[in-house]
C-alpha cells in the first residue's frame, strides 16, 4: 500500500501486513511528522493502487519530490511499546530532578540554618524539633574564661570574653545574663553584664568582662546567655 504524508507529502510504499484492524501511528522518516493511518480495505485495496499507480503515471504530482516519486522513501513506524517506554523514562527524569532539587533545598536549609533563624526566627521551632540548635540572637560568644582570685583574704571571680556577630546585619547587643551553677547544673546566683560595644557590624566583636565577689562556695559553672527583650 501507498501512504503519504498529511504534512510534507512525501509518498511511502509500506507493508499492508504490518497494520493492524484498527491501524497504527506511522512516522514521516523526511520531516518527522507522526499520524493515525488506518489499516486497508482488504478488497478495494488492489483496485486503490491500482487507480493510483495509474494517477501518477498520468499525471505526476506537482506537490511531491522527484525522488520521493522516482523511489519511495523507508516508511518509519512507531510502535506503542516504544511510547510508553519514552513516557516511563520522562516520568522517572522528572522524579529523579524533583528529588534532586527537594535534597538541595535540605541542604541549603541545613547548612545555612543560622541565617535563615536569624531572619525567620519562628524556624528555630523546626530546626530544634529535628535536633539542630541555632541561634536566633545572632550574636555567638567567644573566647569566654573564668577563673577566680583572692583579695583581701576574700574570693574573687573573673570572668571574660568576645561577643561576635554572625549574622550580615548590624545587630545591637543586649545584656549578658551570667548564672553560676553547682554539680548538678542547679542555678545559685546570677547578675547582669554589659559588654564593651551597644551595636556590632557584620563580623565585628566586642569584648566583655565581669567581676564577682564572694562568689557561692557551691559554684562550679557559668553559664551565658543574652537577656532578649
Amino acid at each position: 500500500m501507498i501512504l503519504t504524508c498529511p504534512n510534507c507529502a512525501t509518498r511511502y510504499q509500506a507493508d499492508a501486513a504490518k497494520f493492524l484492524p484498527d491501524g497504527r501511528k506511522v512516522r514521516c522518516a523526511k520531516c518527522g511528522h507522526t499520524w493515525h493511518q488506518s489499516a486497508p480495505e482488504t478488497e478495494a485495496a488492489p483496485v486503490a493502487a491500482a487507480v493510483e499507480t495509474a494517477t501518477e503515471a498520468a499525471a505526476p504530482e506537482t506537490h511531491v519530490q522527484p525522488e520521493a516519486a522516482k523511489a519511495p522513501e523507508p516508511l518509519s513506524v512507531v510502535s506503542s511499546e516504544g511510547v510508553s517506554s519514552a513516557w516511563r523514562l520522562g516520568a522517572l527524569a522528572g522524579w529523579a530532578a524533583l528529588i534532586a532539587v527537594v535534597a538541595l533545598l535540605a541542604w541549603a536549609g541545613i547548612a545555612f540554618r543560622q541565617g535563615v533563624a536569624s531572619v525567620w526566627p519562628q524556624t528555630a521551632t523546626v530546626y530544634s524539633w529535628i535536633g539542630l540548635d541555632v541561634n536566633t540572637v545572632g550574636l555567638a560568644f567567644q573566647d569566654v574564661s573564668y577563673r577566680v582570685t583572692s583579695e583581701d583574704d576574700m574570693p574573687v571571680l573573673h570572668i571574660r570574653g568576645k561577643i561576635m556577630n554572625i549574622t550580615a546585619r548590624t545587630l545591637s547587643v543586649p545584656a549578658i545574663r551570667a548564672a553560676l551553677t553547682d554539680d548538678a547544673r542547679r542555678e545559685l546566683y546570677d547578675w547582669k553584664i554589659t559588654a564593651d560595644a551597644k551595636n556590632l557590624a557584620p563580623g565585628k566583636s566586642a569584648n566583655f568582662t565581669a567581676r564577682l565577689p564572694s562568689p557561692p562556695s557551691g559554684a562550679r559553672h557559668v553559664d551565658l546567655k543574652f537577656v532578649e527583650g
